[in-house]
């Protein structure tokens, strides 16, 4: 009997040390299919940078390396974007775990007829940067690019923020209630704002009360910004209820150990608890990009 007992003990060891090995599925919606390097080697905000990841070397080592740490952390399926097509439909075959979709920052990108002869390849819109172009959400010349989304129900990720690029961004061009009467047009508009709408707060929080079809990622503010700004800024988005509308995203670009480091961030937010860690990295990502019952049950196989 004592040995039945043993034996038991230690089949119920292994099957909890295995369970804790196997890591749960992660959805990262905001990747960049990027095939060259630029900027500088480390980049926050504000300097002293905290936990930065370090550029790659050269930029064939880009997908690589982001297929590395998606094998990691069991990154079962990952949103990636660019301006440049033919990049994001070679991601999309070297790996299916790549939803593709095209990228711009123009307000009237030029891919707009192009794509409807290849909507079947796209899963979403975006990411839509127009505001480093100095153009708001709601300016006029944003709505052909919403009206596709619309028309082929794809979500549409859009830049809405005040971090960008340098002293000529146009921050006041990123608040996200500049959202607010293209979805009064286009209710059915399914958005994510990308970066959490960081830093309009109040902003965001009344935009998502008023309209439930906007979702946001957590890319790049979960590893630009000190790791204590962050926290307390998605704390306040937890606090105001938001919990099932907020998605993982990392941003790699060009640093593709920043999906370490942005998992990392979540990991770390006491505040949050388990059932609200599972939908920010799977579970409202799989709700907002509309996934099978068959496909969620895929990924946690």
């Amino acid at each position: 009997m004592k040995y039945y007992f043993a034996l038991y003990l230690t089949l119920l060891v292994v099957f909890i040390t295995n369970a804790q090995e196997r890591k749960l599925p992660i959805i990262d919606v905001h990747l960049h299919a990027y095939d060259s390097i630029w900027g500088p080697t480390r980049e926050c905000f504000p300097e002293p940078c905290e936990k930065i990841p370090n550029r790659v070397k050269s930029g064939d080592q880009i997908l690589p390396e982001t297929i590395k740490m998606m094998d990691k952390y069991n990154i079962v399926r990952a949103l990636v974007s660019d301006v440049e097509i033919e990049d994001v439909i070679r991601w999309g075959k070297a790996d299916p775990r790549f939803m593709i979709a095209p990228m711009s920052i123009d307000p009237i990108p030029k891919y707009l007829n192009p794509i409807e002869d290849s909507i079947h390849l796209f899963r979403a819109i975006g990411e839509v940067s127009s505001q480093y172009k100095g153009y708001s959400p709601g300016h006029p010349d944003m709505y052909r690019t919403y009206r596709l989304a619309a028309k082929y129900d794809l979500p549409i990720f859009i830049h809405i923020a005040g971090l960008g690029g340098g002293p000529n961004f146009p921050i006041l061009k990123g608040n996200p209630m500049e959202m607010s009467e293209v979805l009064k047009e286009i209710p059915e508009l399914r958005v994510c704002i990308v970066h959490g709408g960081f830093p309009f707060g109040d902003e965001t929080i009344a935009l998502m009360y008023n309209y439930p079809t906007v979702y946001l990622d957590l890319s790049v503010i979960n590893w630009i910004i000190p790791r204590e700004i962050f926290h307390r800024y998605l704390k306040k988005l937890i606090d105001a209820g938001l919990a099932k509308r907020l998605m993982f995203g990392s941003d790699q670009m060009i640093w593709p150990e920043a999906i370490e480091i942005a998992i990392e961030a979540i990991d770390t937010a006491e505040f949050l608890t388990e059932d609200q860690k599972r939908d920010i990295f799977y579970n409202n990502a799989a709700r907002f990009l509309r996934l099978t019952d068959d496909q969620i049950k895929k990924d946690h196989e």
